[in-house]
C-alpha cells in the first residue's frame, strides 16, 4: 500500500491523502475526487478508480490541528461569554422541569469502555422522562432493535448525557450525570401505556444541566416546514439494510418488516 497526493475538485485547494493498492497507479500519480460519482479519477487520464477499490479511508491534511486548552481558548475566548458559564446547576430546577414537561423525544449518549461513543433517540407523549427529584430522572425503555448498545455501555461505565427537545421551540436541556439500568414494577406500572409496561428502564443521577441557545435550530430552520426535503427522499432504514445485510430479501420485504414493527412493537 502506499499514498498518492488528492484535491478535491469541489471548494478549496485542500489537499487530500488515500491509500490505494499497490499497482493501482504510477508512483505518485495526482489524482482527483469526483463528487458525482463518488469514484477516483486519474489526472490527465480517462482511467478511474472508483470508492469501492481504495482499501482505507481518505486522510486530510489541515493547515492546523487544536491539540491543547490553551489554543482553544485563545481562538474561542471566554470573554464575553460570563451567563454561558454560570448557567450550569448541579440539580434540575423548576425551569428545567417544565421543559422536561413538554418534551416527547430525547438523545442519549453513552461511552464504551473502549472510547466508542453510542447516541439513540427516544421518544414518547410528552413528558414520558419522569421527574422523580431534583437530582433524578427515570427513562422507560420501549421495544427496539435489541442490540442494547446504550445499556452495554452503561455497564461498562455509568457516565450519560441527554439532550431534550420540544417541538416547534429553539432551546434544549442538556443533562449530564450516572445511570443505572433497573427493573422496578412501581416503575414500569406508572410508565404503562396501552396496557404495556415497560421491561426496564434507566435512572439518571443528575449531575449538571443547563439550558442550550436555539442558533442551531434556527440556522438549520428545522421546524420550518417548507424547508424540509421531500419525505421519500430521503434514505430510509430499509435502504440502509439492503445496502449493508447480505439477506436474499428485496427493498419492499425490508420495508414491510420494519413497517409490521412499528404497527405491532411500538410499546
Amino acid at each position: 500500500m502506499r499514498r498518492v497526493g488528492l484535491k478535491a475538485i469541489k471548494g478549496s485547494e485542500l489537499p487530500f491523502a488515500a491509500t490505494v493498492p499497490n499497482g493501482s497507479l504510477a508512483d505518485e500519480a495526482p489524482i482527483r475526487f469526483i463528487c458525482a460519482n463518488f469514484g477516483f479519477e486519474k489526472m490527465g487520464t480517462s482511467a478511474t478508480l472508483f470508492r469501492e477499490k481504495l482499501s482505507e479511508s481518505i486522510e486530510m491534511e489541515f493547515d492546523e490541528e487544536i491539540e491543547s486548552i490553551e489554543r482553544l481558548r485563545e481562538l474561542l475566548p471566554t470573554e464575553g461569554f460570563t451567563n454561558t458559564f454560570l448557567k450550569v446547576a448541579d440539580r434540575l430546577n423548576e425551569t428545567a422541569r417544565r421543559f422536561i414537561e413538554l418534551a416527547p423525544f430525547v438523545v442519549v449518549s453513552t461511552k464504551a469502555s473502549g472510547g466508542l461513543i453510542d447516541v439513540s433517540p427516544k421518544g414518547d407523549p410528552a413528558g414520558f422522562v419522569e421527574v422523580y427529584d431534583d437530582k433524578t430522572l427515570i427513562i422507560p425503555d420501549r421495544p427496539g432493535n435489541h442490540r442494547v448498545d446504550g445499556f452495554q455501555n452503561l455497564l461498562e461505565d455509568p457516565n450519560i448525557a441527554l439532550l431534550f427537545v420540544v417541538p416547534g421551540h429553539g432551546d434544549t436541556l442538556r443533562v449530564a450525570g450516572k445511570a443505572r439500568i433497573v427493573r422496578d414494577a412501581a416503575i414500569s406500572k406508572r410508565h404503562a401505556i396501552n396496557g404495556k409496561e415497560p421491561l426496564l428502564a434507566l435512572v439518571v443521577e443528575v449531575e449538571e444541566a443547563f439550558m442550550h441557545c436555539s442558533k442551531s435550530f434556527i440556522r438549520s430552520r428545522l421546524w420550518h416546514p417548507d424547508h424540509w426535503p421531500e419525505r421519500k427522499s430521503a434514505p430510509t432504514l430499509a435502504e440502509w439494510v439492503i445496502s449493508t445485510v447480505d439477506r436474499a430479501q428485496t427493498l419492499k420485504e425490508v420495508e414491510d418488516d420494519h413497517a409490521a414493527d412499528e404497527c405491532t412493537r411500538l410499546y
